[in-house]
């Protein structure tokens, strides 16, 4: 798969539609499901994988599952500028994990820069809150926030004109939750 080039992001984009994707993984916690060391595993389709992989997986914007089609929804605007920093504005009522990682019922805009890596182009804050930890830009998926209890990645994906924005989230080391965000050019 070729890698987008970063100026092919920058623009004005709208939201046009949300989804809230759940993860078809089962935790494999019985004793017959114990590995040897004692790693924690899940299973995903009927194939046990440990779930420290599961969660580099997830946090990385791969789904496990079919992506749900997104609900039409309006509102906001993500501008991306050409030194690499992006700004929201406006308001959508969208399942929405803050700058702070609290998920609200509505968006609540920030702003901060991109990145890219070999496994896509993310949005990151331009620097940490104050109870979180640094930015890791050299990890496969950089965290947009990682407080020790919550790991929030933002990855974008342009596809068939469309960006695409997926958030994936990883509360406890254990608890997957994602929402996804589609976009259109603003004209």
């Amino acid at each position: 798969m070729a890698r987008t080039a970063l100026s092919e992001y920058e623009g004005r984009w709208r939201l046009v539609g949300a989804a809230d994707e759940e993860p078809v993984v089962e935790l494999a916690d019985t004793v017959d499901d114990a590995p040897v060391g004692g790693a924690q595993q899940a299973v995903v389709a009927g194939v046990r994988v440990p779930f420290a992989e599961l969660t580099r997986r997830w946090l990385a914007g791969e789904s496990f599952g079919r992506r749900p089609p997104p609900e039409p929804v309006t509102g906001l605007r993500l501008e991306i500028d050409p030194a690499g920093g992006f700004a929201e504005t406006g308001a959508a009522p969208v399942p929405w994990f803050t700058d702070e990682g609290v998920l609200e019922s509505r968006a609540r805009p920030f702003g901060g820069r991109i990145a890219q890596t070999p496994s896509g182009v993310f949005l990151l804050l331009d620097k940490p809150v104050g109870w979180a930890r640094s930015h890791d830009e050299t990890a496969e998926a950089p965290p947009r926030l990682d407080d020790g209890d919550t790991v929030i990645t933002d990855r974008l994906l342009l596809e068939a004109g469309r960006l695409l924005r997926t958030v994936s989230v990883v509360t406890d080391g254990v608890t997957l939750s994602r929402m996804r965000y589609e976009y259109v050019a603003a004209s």
